[in-house]
């Protein structure tokens, strides 16, 4: 009852770049140090998708790091890659958390792959790997 006497949702708001640098700041602000590169490179049709990435895995980070310092780093070839990676402990449990889970579905939506897991030299790394956007009808 309470949900039908709210007012209906109004458009939702599409992604800007700057939503980009805001999220990183307000994950500074929460005590851990980003640095990022490559942002700017992010195509417009992405930027939905890219801040999820972002806000996944730098919340995990702020979360789970102990402290430790992440990295974001954006290249794009035939495809658009994002890499988050963190210097701290590693995974604190074994296998993903929902939020992990909820994301490589996203991806995978979006026709792309993901990968989430300890780093090579230690801390943790998330890897999303994305199709142009253009071709991608997703039903």
């Amino acid at each position: 009852a309470d949900l039908d006497r709210l007012p209906p949702p109004g458009p939702a708001q599409a992604r800007r770049p700057a939503d980009l640098a805001a999220l990183i700041e307000r994950i500074r602000a929460g005590g851990t140090p980003v640095r990022a590169t490559g942002l700017d490179l992010i195509p417009i049709e992405r930027l939905d998708l890219a801040y999820r990435v972002l806000q996944e895995s730098l919340t995990n980070v702020l979360r789970h790091g102990g402290g430790a310092a992440a990295q974001v780093r954006v290249a794009v070839g035939d495809d658009l890659r994002i890499v988050v990676t963190d210097d701290g402990v590693g995974a604190v449990s074994a296998g993903r958390g929902y939020g992990l889970i909820g994301l490589a579905e996203r991806v995978g939506f979006a026709g792309g792959s993901m990968t989430a897991g300890p780093g090579p030299a230690g801390g943790y790394r998330v890897e999303v790997v994305l199709p142009p956007a253009a071709d991608r009808v997703v039903t």
